[in-house]
């Protein structure tokens, strides 16, 4: 699962830079759900009310108190780059509000552009907070259950959503979209033993890469940025082939994860999603700041959080650093962190 992660946040730095031909996956078909996936591989269904409570309170703890600290800094630093001329999610004259940083995260997480791709974490949150409530023990029949009621909820959502409608449907979609592959994951735990065997042939493999690639051909695409809830393609087509590329990325990871020691820096990244989620942008924004510097962008360029520099030809250093830099970051805040710990200090 750490190497799902690694996985899925690779092609979420890449989603956001460039992605060349040879990673065979575009972005945008699969790399918001698998992280629904893996977060509901790992849940479990707490068996009375008081246990639930406990369960919801330590993940807005451990979700929202790091995000909320991180929206602190991006909520500073959108308003100084905002006095030095460079807008990036707030307009000339405007002022800090207490709806923008306290409720614009649960609805689509744009407050503060250079942040926005940890719009996810307050969404899973939500996911969270609704399967708890939902399963109400940990039987098959109830997540069978929810995950049918979710995925005709979320087909519905795809096939007849549109943007006009306004922003409370478009998180009630992007929730039950999410619930249904948070539930495959949960669902996907409780078979893996029996059809794991049958999935880590190569034969599976290539049958399961075959359906992605006839989805992708035969019927369009179905590229899909589910924070705006734009998508290509209908829901059949989007729901069977994100379900596919997440068992490709499942399979690949299974090989990876055989032939890679403990201490890999692939699982590192894996399990430091969250800080290059949310500090990647920044990785490029300072970049674009650098370029500017010396001249080979204009000053606009630096108002634009997706602008990448020729990106076809430096696409690898954008996404080296976009993951490189937030990794060293948390792994030496993490080191802080056990140091004063185990300090005699504080025993």
């Amino acid at each position: 699962m750490d190497v799902m992660l690694a996985l899925g946040i690779f092609f979420v730095v890449t989603g956001h830079n460039y992605q060349p031909k040879i990673f065979i996956l575009p972005a945008y078909t699969f790399q918001v759900a698998i992280f629904f996936f893996v977060s509901g591989y790992f849940f479990k269904a707490q068996p009375n009310l008081k246990e639930k409570l406990l369960w919801i309170k330590k993940k807005a703890i451990r979700l929202l108190g790091p995000y909320f600290i991180y929206n602190i800094f991006y909520a500073f630093l959108t308003f100084y780059l905002l006095s030095r001329g460079v807008s990036l999610g707030v307009l000339p004259g405007e002022k800090f509000d207490l709806y923008r940083f306290f409720i614009t995260p649960f609805i689509n997480g744009h407050q503060y552009f250079l942040y926005l791709a940890a719009w996810f974490v307050p969404q899973l949150f939500i996911i969270h907070l609704l399967a708890q409530s939902l399963i109400i023990k940990e039987k098959r029949i109830y997540i069978l259950i929810i995950f049918a009621v979710s995925l005709v909820t979320s087909s519905l959502f795809i096939d007849k959503y549109k943007p006009e409608q306004g922003e409370l449907l478009l998180v009630l979609g992007r929730t039950v979209f999410g619930l249904s592959f948070y539930i495959l994951g949960k669902l996907f735990n409780i078979f893996e033993l029996t059809i794991k065997k049958y999935l880590v042939r190569p034969e599976a493999f290539f049958l399961i890469y075959a359906a992605y690639v006839s989805l992708e051909s035969f019927f369009g695409g179905f590229r899909y940025s589910l924070v705006v809830g734009e998508f290509s393609n209908n829901a059949l087509v989007t729901m069977a082939g994100t379900s596919c590329a997440i068992i490709i990325i499942y399979i690949i990871s299974n090989y990876i994860s055989t032939a890679i020691p403990e201490k890999s820096f692939i699982l590192k990244i894996g399990q430091n999603t969250f800080s290059i989620m949310a500090n990647h942008l920044l990785v490029f924004f300072t970049i674009n700041y650098i370029l500017y510097r010396f001249g080979l962008i204009a000053p606009a360029s630096l108002s634009n959080v997706f602008f990448n520099y020729q990106a076809e030809k430096f696409w690898f250093i954008y996404i080296i650093l976009g993951i490189g830099l937030p990794l060293l970051f948390s792994l030496a805040l993490n080191k802080i962190k056990s140091q004063i710990k185990h300090s005699p200090n504080t025993q």
